[in-house]
Order: C-alpha cells, then structure tokens, then sequence
C-alpha cells in the first residue's frame, strides 16, 4: 500500500480590498529581492522578475532554491517549479504569480504532471535518500511510490568508506508519447520508467560511462540531466556527472563525443581531446539535431552527432564554463538560447549572430530556461543563488 502523507494547508479567504485616495491608507509593501523567476513576454529580449505569491502581499519566491520547470501539456499557461526545501510553486497565469505547495520531502528537485492530472515530485527526506512521491489532488495529500535502495556492503573497503551513497531521483521527465508516463535518472546511473500514474516503476537502463574515473567514485558515472526525444519513443539524452553526451536509441546506448577543436582537429601544439558537455536540447523540427552546451559555449549537430558545428556564441574562447543550459524555439529552429552564467544570448538566425540580455546578478547563476510551446514569445528563466 502507498503511504499518505496530508498536508495542513492553511487557506486565506480572498478579499477584494480597495484602496481610496479619500481617507484609505495603504499598506507598505515590500519590494522582491533579485533572483528566483524571470519572465519574458517578448521572445527573450527584455525580462521582468516574477515571483510574487498570490495573496501574499510582500512575499516572494525569489529566494527559493528553484529547480527544474514543468509546463502541463494540455495547458502551457499552467506552470510548476520544483523548490527545494519549500516544496513546489505552482502558477496558473504562465508564471506571473505563484502559490507555493508543501511537500513531505526535505528537497523536492524535481516536478511533472501527468495528462489525468497526478502530480509527481523527485527528491530527498532529511538523510538524502531519494524518493518519488505523487498527489492525486493537487498536492492536498501525498503517496509514497518509488525509493530506490543503496545495496548494503558489510564487506570493510577502506576505500569505498562504509557508508553508501544515497540514491536519488535527479531527473524526472514526462514520455510525449504517453502522457501517463515518466521517465527518471538517478544519481547513480540508472534509468528508470514510472507507469499508472507513477505507481508502478521498473528499471529501464543503466548508464556506462567510458572516461576514466577515480576508484570509488560512485557518482561517476550519475546522471545530471534527462532530456527526452519528442521524435522517437523511448529515445533519450543524458548528461552524466562527469560530463559526457550519452544517447539511449533502440534500447543501445551510445556515447557521443564532441571534439575539442571542431573547426581545426589537430592545431599545432594543441593536444585534441573531447569537450565537457553540460545541457542538451532536441530540436522539435530536425529528429537528427541536437544543440548541446557545452564549456566553451554550443555546439549543434545536424547528422545525430556524426559532424558539429561550433556557434558562434560571443564568450571569452579562452575561459571554460561549468554552467551552461541551452534551449530553442517550439515554433522557430534558428531562435536558439544559450545561457552562460547569468548571460543568457539569443540567436534569430540559426547561431549566425547573437543578442545579449545580462541578468546583472554576479551571485546567481541560470539553471533553467522553458518556452511557452502554445506561444513562444513566452519564456521563463530561473535563477539560482550560488550560495543557496
């Protein structure tokens, strides 16, 4: 049987309130601190903080740890964020507003809605190990409905260290071609498949890493990012710990590896090597394309991986970056976004030329990016402080 959690939620009755210029007094309120959620209404050129909580006057997500956004297929405008220690947000007007939702994990990293409606989280209790829990109201109550066990070793490994690591669900994502189905990453490897509205779970794949890794290093070869085929069912994009590209097709798994000079594979005194990938995007319009982020800016591939074209994104090519998410157009395959730090630059013409938009927040880095596939001017972008 699935163990309920209920949640005490304490409702506040909506009342207009109106404020007269003749003899009414206004209630101060404070302003948003920087950060949280972004929003742009004009494709990516100019962004507005977004954060306020409905019927909260004076209180804002901004500085909730943010992870992963989920937009409900069935309605783009209906938006969830996966935040930590404070549960999810939830916003029903693409994002303008947001109502926070308490979960029983200690860190909810991430978050989907299933097509009957199921919400379904990822994350961690008080001792890291991972869970998957799911609401059938709206986040009223929850069930318990995957934990993955770590193997206990009573073998002494003085290398290993005697305490396992917790095994969490880092990555949860929505099958397009059955909306009642999940797909989960571990840290530790593995993929996974939720079905019945995430009740029921069984392992899919586990990933194999092909660099070298320090002995004892469980998460070598874990997962940081799953990103799913919206041309072929069951085909998957990996981003591992350890920053490789790795495509699962036909239940095979294939290690993609983009080199490190594209445009001159062998300059003169220059040892060739592989680059550290960091995101990855599908484009909707080209099943054999990918664009990937990578420590020197994007990459994209029009031939599954077989050539790369490295884009011309306006960074500083001497310096590598470790923070990096990438994302196109639903409805356009030359409007490209890349985010670098807390720069985010936008392409119209297929990576030709770029504009930049600075989020001017040197403690804050993006995490994530999500476009409005009903109307893709729409956008939202999550910023994260880096000492959250």
């Amino acid at each position: 049987m699935p163990r309920t959690y209920t949640i005490r939620s304490f409702f506040v009755p909506t009342v207009a309130i109106a404020f007269l210029a003749l003899g009414g007094c206004a209630r101060n309120v404070s302003p948003a601190p920087p950060g949280g959620i972004y929003r742009s209404t004009s494709a990516g050129a100019n962004f507005d903080q977004a954060v306020a909580i409905v019927g909260k006057p004076g209180e804002y997500i901004a500085r909730f740890s943010l992870f992963d956004i989920f937009r409900v297929p069935a309605d783009p405008q209906l938006v969830y964020v996966a935040a930590g220690g404070q549960g999810i947000v939830k916003s029903e007007d693409g994002g303008e507003s947001w109502t926070v939702i308490s979960t029983p994990l200690t860190r909810a990293l991430d978050v989907v809605v299933l097509d009957d409606k199921t919400v379904v989280v990822a994350g961690s209790d008080q001792e890291g190990q991972g869970h998957v829990i799911r609401s059938l109201d709206d986040g009223a109550s929850w069930q318990q409905v995957f934990t993955v066990p770590v193997p206990t070793d009573n073998r002494p490994n003085f290398l290993l260290g005697s305490d396992p690591t917790p095994s969490v669900v880092v990555s949860i994502q929505l099958d397009p071609f059955d909306l009642n189905r999940i797909y989960a990453a571990s840290n530790l490897g593995t993929i996974f498949a939720g079905e019945q509205s995430a009740k029921t779970w069984r392992s899919l794949y586990t990933v194999r890493s092909s660099r070298q890794t320090p002995v004892g290093n469980q998460r070598a070869t874990g997962l940081r990012r799953l990103i799913v085929s919206p041309h072929r069912p069951g085909e998957l994009a990996i981003v591992t710990a350890n920053q490789e590209l790795i495509r699962i097709r036909d239940g095979v798994q294939e290690n993609i590896d983009i080199p490190q000079f594209i445009n001159d594979p062998s300059p003169l005194g220059r040892v060739s090597g592989k680059k550290d990938v960091f995101d990855a995007a599908f484009i909707p319009q080209f099943p054999d394309a990918l664009l990937v982020g990578v420590e020197d800016g994007a990459v994209v591939t029009r031939d599954s991986g077989q050539s790369w074209i490295q884009l011309s994104v306006p960074v500083e090519l001497t310096q590598k970056f470790n923070i990096i998410r990438v994302t196109t157009s639903p409805s356009n395959a030359d409007r490209l976004f890349v985010a670098v730090n807390n720069v985010l630059y936008r392409s119209e013409d297929g990576g030709g030329t770029w504009n930049t938009f600075s989020f001017g927040l040197n403690n804050s880095i993006i995490s994530e990016l999500s476009i409005n596939p009903g109307n893709a001017s729409h956008m939202l972008v999550v910023l994260q402080q880096l000492n959250t």
